[in-house]
C-alpha cells in the first residue's frame, strides 16, 4: 500500500518532464496569438512576445485549473485505485511522450496540437497498463468528447471568424467611405472583444466563479465592459490613429489621454536610416567596429544579450522566394491601407484576448498530468476532485513564456503569411473568432486544440476575404494535418516505451 511521500523520484521527475513539455507548448503554440499580429505588422516579434509573456502568464494562473480537471479525468482512475503509484508513473510517462513529441516539431516548425500529445502520451501509457479498459473512452468524459473537439474546433472557429470578417468586409472595407466608416465601427469591435473577456473573467477566474453569480449579473458586468471599452475607443483611440495617419509623432502611452495631448511634431528620421529607407551602412559598420573595441566584459554581456534574444530577432514575416506563398499573395485583395491602419490595435487586443485564452486551456497540458502525479505523492491515493494548487498552475505559466521567448519563432514562421495574406482586419477577425472558440470550450471544461482553432480561423478568414479558395496555400494547411494526425501516436508510442520501461524492469 502506497504512503503519502513514497516514490519521491516519479515526483521530482514529473516537476522536471512537466516544464519542459510546458516550454514545448510556449514554444509551439506562440503562433496561435499572435502569429497574425506579427505577419501584418501590427507590432513586432519583439513586442508580441512581451505582451505574450503577461496574457500567457495570466490565462495560465486565472483559468487554467477546470480545464486541468478534464485532462486527468481522461484515465480511469477506478483501474489504478490499489496502486495508485502506477497511475503516477502514467503520468510521467505521459509527459515524457508529450514533451518529446511538441519539442521536436517545434524544432522543425510544425504546428502540432500539444492536447493531442498529452491525450496521446496519456491514452499510451494507460493503454499498456491496463490494455484498452486503462482509459475512458465514452463521450461524456473520456478520448469520444475530446477527439470530436478536435474536428469541430477548426470548423466552428472558421466559421465564426469568416462571419466576422464578413461583416467588416460589407460594412467597411468594400464601401466607398470605409475610412470615415472605421471611425464608427472600431470601437463597436473594441466593446465586443471586452464583452467577451470580461464574461470569462468573471464566471472563470478564481475568488469570482465561486459566487456562482447569475447571469443578469454577469452580462450586466460584461455589457459594462462593453460600454467602458467602446467609449475609450470612441473618444481616445480613434481620435489617436486619426492624428498618427496626420503624421503627428504619438506613441502609445498617449492612448490614455489622447484628447489632452498637445499637437506633437512628426516623428525624427532614424539616424541609422536614410531617406527611403535605406540601411546607413557607415552607423552600422561604426557599431560593428565599437563593438570590437569594447572591453572583454561588455563583448561577453553583447554575446549573451544576443543567444537570449535570439529567439526574437528573427524575420518572421517575408517569405520571398517561396512560389505557393507569392501565388496566394499575388490574388489577395487589397483595401484602404489607412482604414486597414484602424484594426491595427484592435487586432493586438483580440491577440492578448486570444493568448489569454491559449493560457488557460493549454497549460492543462503539462499541469493536468504534473497535478496527479503531485496529488498521488502528497497523500497516498488518488482523488480526482482535487483542485489544482494555483502555484503549479503558475510553474506551468512560467515554462510557458520561456517557450515563446527562446524558441516560439520556429512555428510562427508557419503560421500567418504562409496561409494566406494578412492584415489587421483580417487578423482581427481570425483572432476574435479562434478566441471565442477557445474560451467557450475552456468553460465547458473541453480541452479542445487551439491550433486547430487558429489554422480554422485563418482559412475561413483567407477564403471569405479573397472570394477564392485559391488564396489560401493548402500545401501549408495539408502539411499541418499531417502533422496533427501523427501527433498522437508518436507522443503515445514515446510514452508506452516510457511506461514499459519502469513498470515491467526487472527487481533486485
Amino acid at each position: 500500500m502506497m504512503e503519502p511521500y513514497d516514490y519521491t523520484w516519479i515526483m521530482v521527475l514529473g516537476f522536471i518532464m512537466a516544464f519542459w513539455d510546458s516550454f514545448g507548448i510556449g514554444a509551439n503554440d506562440v503562433a496561435n496569438a499572435f502569429a497574425t499580429s506579427v505577419s501584418a505588422r501590427s507590432i513586432t516579434l519583439k513586442q508580441a512576445v512581451l505582451i505574450a509573456c503577461v496574457t500567457e502568464f495570466a490565462g495560465a494562473a486565472l483559468l487554467g485549473g477546470s480545464v486541468t480537471q478534464a485532462i486527468k479525468g481522461v484515465v480511469r482512475g477506478d483501474k489504478f485505485a490499489e496502486r495508485p503509484e502506477m497511475l503516477m508513473l502514467v503520468m510521467l510517462a505521459s509527459l515524457f511522450g508529450s514533451s518529446t513529441w511538441v519539442l521536436l516539431a517545434s524544432s522543425q516548425g510544425w504546428p502540432v496540437s500539444t492536447t493531442h500529445s498529452t491525450i496521446g502520451g496519456l491514452s499510451g501509457a494507460a493503454i499498456t497498463a491496463f490494455g484498452a479498459d486503462g482509459i475512458e473512452w465514452g463521450i461524456d468524459n473520456g478520448i469520444a468528447r475530446i477527439v470530436l473537439a478536435w474536428f469541430t474546433s477548426p470548423v466552428v472557429s472558421g466559421i465564426i471568424a469568416a462571419l466576422i470578417f464578413a461583416i467588416n468586409k460589407y460594412t467597411v472595407l468594400t464601401r466607398p467611405d470605409s475610412y470615415k466608416r472605421a471611425n464608427y465601427f472600431v470601437p463597436v469591435w473594441f466593446g465586443v472583444a471586452a464583452f467577451i473577456y470580461t464574461h470569462y473573467l468573471i464566471t472563470k477566474a478564481p475568488g469570482l466563479k465561486e459566487f456562482k453569480l447569475p447571469d443578469w449579473l454577469v452580462f450586466s458586468a460584461a455589457g459594462g465592459g462593453f460600454l467602458v471599452f467602446a467609449a475609450w475607443a470612441f473618444f481616445f483611440y480613434v481620435p489617436w490613429v486619426n492624428r498618427v495617419l496626420e503624421g503627428e509623432n504619438l506613441r502609445w502611452f498617449h492612448l490614455i489621454a489622447t484628447p489632452f495631448v498637445p499637437k506633437q511634431d512628426p516623428p525624427p528620421a532614424s539616424a541609422e536610416t536614410l531617406e527611403g529607407g535605406y540601411v546607413d551602412e557607415k552607423a552600422q559598420l561604426g557599431a560593428e567596429l565599437a563593438l570590437k573595441e569594447a572591453s572583454k566584459f561588455k563583448r561577453f554581456t553583447h554575446k549573451v544579450k544576443s543567444k537570449a534574444l535570439h529567439g526574437v530577432n528573427q524575420d518572421v514575416v517575408n517569405h520571398e522566394g517561396d512560389r505557393h506563398v507569392e501565388a496566394c499573395l499575388a490574388i489577395a485583395t487589397q483595401f484602404d491601407p489607412k482604414t486597414e491602419s484602424f484594426f491595427g490595435y484592435l487586432q493586438v487586443f483580440t491577440a492578448m484576448l486570444n493568448s489569454f485564452a491559449h493560457g488557460s486551456n493549454d497549460v492543462s497540458n503539462a499541469i493536468g498530468p504534473l497535478s496527479t502525479i503531485y496529488s498521488i505523492w502528497n497523500s497516498g491515493e488518488f482523488d480526482a476532485t482535487v483542485e489544482t494548487p494555483i502555484w503549479i498552475l503558475l510553474y506551468g505559466g512560467i515554462a510557458i513564456d520561456m517557450g515563446l521567448l527562446l524558441y516560439g519563432y520556429h512555428v510562427m514562421r508557419k503560421l500567418g503569411n504562409k496561409i494566406t495574406y494578412q492584415t489587421p482586419t483580417r487578423g482581427f477577425a481570425t483572432e476574435l473568432g479562434a478566441s471565442l472558440t477557445v474560451l467557450t470550450a475552456s468553460r465547458l471544461k473541453l480541452p479542445i486544440s487551439t491550433t486547430h482553432a487558429l489554422v480554422g480561423a485563418t482559412t475561413g478568414v483567407g477564403i471569405v476575404s479573397n472570394g477564392s479558395f485559391k488564396a489560401v496555400n493548402w500545401r501549408v494547411l495539408l502539411e499541418a494535418f499531417f502533422s496533427w494526425c501523427v501527433t498522437l501516436p508518436a507522443a503515445g508510442l514515446v510514452a508506452a516505451a516510457i511506461f514499459g520501461f519502469g513498470a515491467y524492469s526487472p527487481n533486485i
